[in-house]
């Protein structure tokens, strides 16, 4: 293997575990927040769906 195609590997699987980590976090940030702000967050974005939260 050569080193060039090394590097562009490694820079590409370093993106996508950055890509990742980004995904997870905002997930759990997503999971974690009162309904309140779940609501509003779907309201702001045009996602509203009042069947979601009783």
């Amino acid at each position: 293997m050569s080193i060039h195609r090394f590097v562009r590997n490694l820079s590409a699987i370093s993106l996508l575990a950055t890509l990742a980590v980004i995904g997870i976090g905002s997930a759990a940030a997503y999971a974690s927040a009162p309904p309140s702000v779940v609501k509003v967050v779907h309201a702001s974005s045009g996602h509203w769906d009042s069947t979601s939260w009783d």
